[in-house]
């Protein structure tokens, strides 16, 4: 017997109004132009309505998320063309076995077609480069799907803080007030106040960057996200932030992960004005400011200088891998923080290490490797996953299924989870009886 999906009420104010529809003559949305007038721009009179349009939107965005034709879909989740443009214009109510095929075809959840996307207005969304028409176009559709999903994220994430009335205030909207963010000098001073407010001692390496910042109010993600040249993005307060997503691709090292937090970070805290989801293009001085913050954030200069000094009888590839392991930070890191301190030349200091680690491994580094060495009987260099995690949200998710607060699938779907996965997860959790000791 075939079922209906359900009516489930929201608000007109959840749906996002840019989504552009593909006319009905369409038989291929990817190569063909959207028509102007769209049926989620115009007036809606009942819900049943709405969340057709709703789902209309999401297969479209996820569709053109996955480069897929409309046909290409159709034949994935086996229903005809027809369906599927009737489906995306909100013309029809589907059946619900079409919702599961369109859902395991775009191999996403099936409440991530259903529910509403609030859109969000506070977000430092930039390009690295700029870009020809069609790479923009290609960016625009990634951008739409990638600030969709983080829009839901932040609305599970503040839906769990309200439910467990477990709401963290932003600690650190304080600390430059009125300095000269042109000045190295009162910026390196905006670093220290910063790591005084997180109760860090001055020569004090950061172990967990990630769990440091949750519990000074900023929303950690972590998630792998598949933009050319691109690392991280901040959200404002008022779209549920402050939040940094960080882009956990396999191919980006967690030294550059922490290093992005703690730029996107200075963007929160200097750039609050300049969070506008509409702006795209990257201002110099802004990552400039950003870059040296994080520096000087993550490795003191006082602390970088007194472990140089202690290692002074040593080469330069082992001085440096031994600085860059103790302050989790990438090997230009600490490179560069000799140049700053005019204890190398630039070209030279680059040379020299790049020659150094050739005769030591054999190879050279290429531009985004950190480098860790080949012999396994060595410790090896390069951070892992387990150097930087977000720890938050599945600790109030935890604590919300465990309370019977939400469900069981509530909690998989907000933890991105299929349900055997959640099983796995929540036997760990029964397993961990020493959580409850005191």
């Amino acid at each position: 017997m075939s079922h209906r999906f359900p009516n489930i009420e929201y608000k007109a104010s959840s749906v996002v109004s840019d989504f552009g529809s593909p006319t009905p003559n369409q038989e291929d949305a990817s190569s063909q132009e959207v028509s102007e007038e769209s049926p989620i721009d115009r007036e809606v009179d009942n819900v049943d309505i709405l969340n057709r349009l709703t789902i209309a939107k999401n297969v479209y965005r996820l569709r053109k998320s996955k480069r897929l034709s409309q046909k290409d879909l159709a034949q994935k989740a086996g229903i005809s063309l027809k369906e599927l443009i009737n489906l995306e214009k909100g013309v029809n109510k589907p059946l619900y076995r079409t919702f599961e095929n369109i859902a395991k075809a775009l191999e996403v959840n099936l409440p991530v077609i259903i529910r509403p996307v609030k859109p969000l207005k506070r977000v430092r969304f930039r390009a690295t480069k700029k870009m020809c028409k069609s790479s923009r176009t290609l960016l625009a559709i990634d951008k739409e799907n990638l600030l969709a999903e983080v829009s839901n994220w932040l609305s599970d994430f503040c839906f769990l803080e309200e439910l467990l009335n477990d709401n963290t205030e932003f600690k650190l909207n304080s600390v430059l007030n009125n300095q000269d963010l042109s000045d190295p000098h009162q910026l390196i001073a905006a670093a220290k106040d910063c790591r005084k407010k997180l109760n860090l001692q001055p020569h004090e390496p950061i172990y967990n960057l990630g769990g440091l910042l949750e519990s000074a109010g900023v929303k950690i993600g972590l998630r792998p996200i598949f933009i050319k040249d691109f690392f991280g993005l901040s959200v404002g307060i008022e779209d549920g932030g402050p939040a940094i997503i960080v882009n956990a691709r396999d191919n980006i090292s967690i030294e550059r992960r922490i290093f992005t937090t703690a730029h996107e970070l200075a963007h929160l805290i200097f750039h609050f004005a300049a969070l506008d989801v509409e702006r795209l293009e990257e201002s110099d001085e802004e990552e400039k400011i950003a870059n040296f913050f994080a520096s000087h954030f993550l490795m003191p200069n006082e602390a970088f200088l007194d472990v140089w000094g202690q290692t002074s009888g040593d080469r330069l590839i082992a001085r440096t891998f031994s600085v860059k392991r103790i302050f989790r930070v990438s090997y230009k890191t600490v490179l560069n923080r000799l140049v700053e301190n005019k204890l190398a030349d630039k070209e030279t200091i680059w040379w020299l290490f790049n020659q150094e680690y050739k005769r030591s491994y054999g190879d050279s580094l290429k531009y985004n490797q950190e480098p860790a060495p080949l012999d396994s009987d060595q410790e090896p260099f390069e951070l892992t996953t387990f150097d930087f995690r977000e720890d938050r949200l599945r600790l109030l998710t935890r604590q919300a299924v465990e309370n019977h607060e939400i469900s069981f699938g509530r909690g998989a779907e907000i933890l991105g989870l299929n349900i055997e996965e959640m099983r796995e997860l929540s036997a760990s959790w029964n397993l961990q009886v020493w959580d409850n000791l005191g």
